[in-house]
């Protein structure tokens, strides 16, 4: 047992008073010998002696009062495991967890559960005392404390607590508990407490989080919710359409799931591309589950466009919006070159603007001998024919425009060196090793197309289902490729090894077409699958970094390698807001740099040199955010032994009594009013007889 008002303790010895008085009060009767009334003597006798009982009962009730009432204003406390040691002396170190992620802008009462968080801390503030420490931390930030040193006055820490703004970043309370623990746990102080006001998202706690169990850190739980949620997240947005032309028809595949307790039965979707309405639709989703909408827009104009699909307003709004961007090139610059000029004949007259080919192709005939010298930071696509042989430092500029985004289309012949390939071009570019040779260059023999991905993107559009039969080529000449996993076959030969596939390097793409467009070689050139197929086979290279722009959760960082034309230029973040950033390149033995980690609000963000875009991210809130079911409380109960501090409960005389114990003086009041009635009782029994009344009997 321990005392919250000890020093009044000192008034027990005014216990003593009631026997002070009874010594100093008391009068002793004088004896008077009468030899007639022995008889009466001995009734005197006994009635003296009740008497006496009677005045010892009634010094041993008030003494007993006195004593009631100084414990009961002493306020005795008692606590199980620590009965008898705690005493209210002992100092408290207490780390404070607030949630501040976007889940908590959802609405209770007529306040956000963010706000009513904030007024619970204050309630925890209140009772920080001289000599206590407190800690202030957040679920969305688990680097550090809200600030690095312990607060020691209650108003400065009510004023931290004030402070604490809304974040975007997704909730860890295992990792904010961790870091509360270290904090108290390092502290002398006797009490030692973790408090978590939040909403208790499931998915803001591993699987694996508990404090030991010999732990002496308490911990308290504030649970914050919302009784009914009606809430639909966006959980992903893809532009499906991977050649992308302008004044063509591009499609937008989006996933939204139903996060709430209710279902959703006229819900309505926006699509926005450059702030211009372009699509909508309604929809229907039960709670819990998740539907794909597709949305078709137009394409109006080239270069980079931002687009938007936001959802109607509901209980959280952070996940109703979700921003993308995709870039449409002016046109596709298309380097060709290739040992003989026949190698490349039909595919010069399909790619060619004046002819067939799309009007935004550019097309560039490059001589073998110039390209080792040929900037090829100018092309987006590169297609080489029959190339006989690289060497390494062409092999290696190769890989660099691969890397770079660009997109690299090897057409093989009867002229290649597969020995050379191997040692070189095969190495540095990571592309599987060529291994024989399929069919003779006498057309002794023949083989077909077998299977083909309708899936792959350079497919889309082609056909009007994915059952669409392909009428099959005959071949004469192929190389063999080795079997390897890192590889995505397009297309087949009838005995299964790859006619066409694609390895992805860097921010490119790597195209190997493993036979040649030779009349001896194959009759491909004349198939009507020719023509598109090479059409969509240079643009997909073309335009495969550029379609889509990358995409992040709040928080992550931004990475780009700088070319080197643009390194002496003035770069620049814009994010949203239009507020903008000034970078400087990381230098490195790999290229310049630039890292950026300021990603902390959801939208797009755009890197620019001198102005111009050099590329756009997506960041986006953690889908996490939006799982807005709760944590079992058996779960924190069993792996944290948590204390729950539900909505309606008196905090401060709760954790007091936690803290310090129970609260007893309720009852020591109880217990001296029932002694006072006793008192009263015995004391209306008048038994006593005044010593001289006592002396004229005798």
């Amino acid at each position: 047992m321990s005392f919250l008002n000890p020093i009044l303790l000192f008034g027990l010895f005014a216990a003593s008073l009631p026997i002070l008085i009874h010594l100093f009060t008391r009068t002793k009767s004088r004896t008077i010998p009468f030899s007639t009334l022995d008889f009466l003597k001995e009734l005197q006798n006994q009635h003296i002696r009740r008497i006496k009982l009677r005045q010892i009962l009634l010094l041993f009730l008030r003494t007993l009062i006195f004593i009631m009432i100084i414990l009961a204003f002493a306020r005795p406390t008692l606590r199980g495991s620590l009965s008898g040691v705690a005493a209210p002396s002992a100092k408290t170190s207490m780390a404070i967890i607030i949630d501040n992620s976007m889940s908590m802008t959802r609405m209770h009462n007529g306040s956000s559960l963010f706000l009513l968080a904030k007024e619970r801390a204050m309630d925890i503030a209140h009772l920080l005392r001289s000599g206590d420490e407190a800690y202030v931390l957040t679920a969305t930030d688990t680097t550090s404390e809200v600030y690095d040193r312990p607060f020691h006055d209650s108003d400065v820490l009510e004023k931290a607590i004030s402070d604490i703004k809304l974040n975007y970043r997704a909730t860890d309370l295992s990792a904010a508990i961790e870091l509360a623990r270290r904090l108290v746990e390092q502290s002398i102080n006797i009490n030692k407490e973790i408090y978590i006001i939040s909403d208790l998202q499931q998915t803001s706690f591993s699987s694996d989080s508990l404090l030991p169990a010999a732990s002496d850190i308490r911990l308290y739980v504030a649970p914050l919710s919302s009784k009914s949620v009606h809430n639909l997240a966006i959980e992903n947005v893809e532009l499906t359409t991977t050649i992308v032309e302008r004044g063509k028809v591009a499609q937008v595949v989006a996933t939204v799931v139903n996060t709430g307790t209710q279902n959703a039965n006229n819900a309505f979707a926006q699509l926005f591309v450059n702030d211009k309405p372009v699509a909508q639709l309604s929809f229907q989703v039960a709670a819990g589950a998740a539907t794909t909408q597709v949305f078709r827009f137009t394409v109006e104009k080239s270069g980079f466009s931002s687009a938007r699909l936001v959802l109607e307003d509901d209980d959280l709004l952070a996940d109703n919006e979700r921003a993308f961007s995709f870039y449409v090139p002016e046109n596709v610059r298309i380097g060709l070159s290739s040992l003989q000029p026949d190698d490349l004949f039909y595919t010069s007259l399909v790619l060619d603007p004046g002819t067939i080919g799309p009007e935004y192709y550019s097309v560039h005939n490059i001589s073998l001998a110039n390209l080792p010298y040929t900037d090829l930071s100018q092309m987006d696509a590169l297609l080489l024919a029959n190339i006989p042989r690289f060497d390494r430092q062409l092999a290696e500029k190769l890989k660099q425009f691969v890397e770079e985004g660009g997109g690299l289309i090897l057409v093989l012949g009867e002229n290649i060196d597969i020995r050379a390939y191997n040692s070189i071009l095969c190495t540095t570019l990571a592309l599987p090793q060529f291994v024989d040779i399929i069919g003779s260059l006498d057309r002794s023999s023949e083989f077909t197309l077998g299977t083909y991905d309708l899936a792959h993107p350079i497919f889309w559009g082609i056909f009007e289902n994915n059952e669409a039969e392909i009428t099959k080529p005959r071949f004469h000449f192929a190389v063999k490729v080795a079997a390897t996993a890192d590889i995505d076959p397009i297309m087949n030969y009838s005995n299964g090894d790859p006619m066409l596939f694609e390895k992805k390097l860097g921010q490119g793409t790597v195209l190997v077409v493993t036979t040649g467009f030779d009349e001896q070689l194959s009759d491909i050139t004349h198939r009507t699958i020719f023509a598109p197929l090479m059409i969509r086979l240079v643009g997909y290279a073309g335009t495969a970094k550029q379609v889509t722009t990358g995409a992040l959760a709040v928080g992550g960082e931004i990475r780009f390698k700088i070319s080197p034309g643009d390194i002496n230029k003035t770069l620049e973040m814009s994010h949203p807001g239009k507020k903008y950033d000034r970078l400087q390149p990381i230098m490195t033995a790999n290229g310049a740099w630039i890292q950026y980690t300021q990603t902390t609000v959801p939208g797009l963000y755009e890197l620019l040199a001198d102005g111009n875009v050099l590329n756009v991210w997506s960041v986006q809130l953690d889908p996490r955010e939006s799982m807005l079911e709760s944590i079992d409380r058996k779960r924190l109960q069993e792996g944290y032994d948590a204390v729950f501090l539900d909505e309606n409960m008196a905090i401060s005389n709760f954790l007091l009594s936690q803290r310090y114990g129970t609260e007893l003086w309720k009852y020591f009041a109880i217990i001296a009013f029932i002694l006072l009635l006793i008192e009263m009782l015995v004391y209306r029994e008048k038994g006593e007889v005044p010593a001289k009344k006592v002396a004229q009997t005798e």
